[in-house]
C-alpha cells in the first residue's frame, strides 16, 4: 500500500487552518484566551504534543473535507465549467498511464486543500477581526482581515487553475 503524502499534508494544513479559526473564535468570545492556552501547553512542548497536534489537524481536515464536498456540489460548475464528457473520461481511463493517474491525483489533492482553505476565508476574517478588535488592536485587526481577504482571492484563482488543469489532464487523451 502506497502512502499518499500529498493528501495527508493537505489534510493537515486544512485542519490547522480550522483549528486556528476555532481558537480565534474562542478567544473572541472569551471562552478561552490565548494566554491561558499557551500557559497550559508550554510545559508539555515536545514530540508527543507535536504528534497529537498533527493527528488532530488531520482529523479536522477530514471533517472539513466533508464540508468541502458540499461546497463542490453547490459551486463546482461556477468555478470551472470545463468538465470532461463521459466519453472523454472513458478514453482517459483506458489510455492513461500510472504516472498520469498519480499526477492527476496530486492536482486533485491540492485543489481539495485550496478549496478547504477558501471555505475558511470568510469565517476566519470575521473571527480574527473580532478577536483582535476585542483586544483593542484595531490596526492589527484590519491588517489581518485584509490579508485573509487577499489570500482568499489568491486561493480562488488557484482553485480555478487547478480544477481546469485537472479537467484538461482528462481531456488530453
Amino acid at each position: 500500500m502506497k502512502v499518499a503524502v500529498t493528501e495527508i499534508f493537505c489534510e493537515i494544513i486544512s485542519g490547522l487552518a480550522l483549528a486556528l479559526l476555532v481558537l480565534a473564535f474562542l478567544d473572541w468570545q472569551e471562552i478561552y484566551v490565548f494566554e491561558k492556552l499557551w500557559e497550559a501547553v508550554k510545559p508539555a512542548l515536545g514530540l508527543t504534543l507535536f504528534t497529537i497536534i498533527l493527528v488532530g489537524a488531520y482529523l479536522l481536515g477530514v471533517v472539513l473535507d466533508a464540508v468541502g464536498l458540499v461546497f463542490d456540489e453547490l459551486f463546482d460548475n461556477r468555478i470551472c465549467s470545463d468538465e470532461p464528457t463521459s466519453q472523454e473520461m472513458k478514453l482517459f481511463w483506458n489510455k492513461a498511464g500510472e504516472h498520469v493517474f498519480e499526477y492527476r491525483d496530486n492536482v486533485w489533492a491540492y485543489y481539495f486543500c485550496y478549496r478547504n482553505l477558501f471555505i475558511l476565508v470568510l469565517p476566519s476574517m470575521i473571527c480574527w477581526f473580532g478577536a483582535l478588535r476585542h483586544r483593542g488592536l484595531f490596526g492589527w485587526a484590519w491588517s489581518v482581515a485584509v490579508t485573509i481577504f487577499l489570500m482568499g482571492i489568491v486561493l480562488f484563482v488557484s482553485m480555478r487553475i487547478l480544477l481546469k488543469l485537472y479537467y484538461e489532464i482528462t481531456k488530453s487523451f
